[in-house]
């Protein structure tokens, strides 16, 4: 299965390029997202499955990068960046207990009856 998937860029007047993309993560545990989907679009039948069943976790992420940035340093950066969301997943614990929930700054909350979880989605 894709781990990375570069969706676009597109270069920014100030020189950087903003590259936008996305992380398949294996669970840990499963994770039931019942109707999630991806932002991939030519996404295949098992892979869309393993989202559905919960064994992946998509991240759908932004970065801004130098414009002059070597290829291989944007596959370092994207693969080491992949590794440490990876890390996280594989430490967090129990994340099934914060899925359908939200956080206000705060405590931790419920969603509203009948909200239904997808991708994890982050910036940075």
């Amino acid at each position: 299965m894709r781990q990375i998937i570069i969706l676009n860029n597109q270069l920014q007047a100030n020189g950087a390029m903003t590259v936008n993309y996305v992380y398949w993560l294996v669970s840990p545990q499963t994770l039931i997202t019942p109707g999630g989907t991806t932002v991939v679009p030519n996404a295949g039948t098992a892979e869309i499955a393993a989202i559905q069943s919960g064994s992946v976790v998509e991240q759908v992420l932004q970065s801004q990068l130098p414009q002059n940035m070597p290829p291989s340093d944007i596959g370092n950066y994207l693969i080491t960046r992949y590794t440490q969301a990876q890390t996280f997943l594989n430490n967090s614990g129990s994340i099934a207990n914060y899925t359908t929930t939200y956080y206000d700054g705060t405590a931790w909350h419920n969603l509203p009856s009948g909200t239904v979880g997808g991708s994890i989605t982050r910036t940075g």
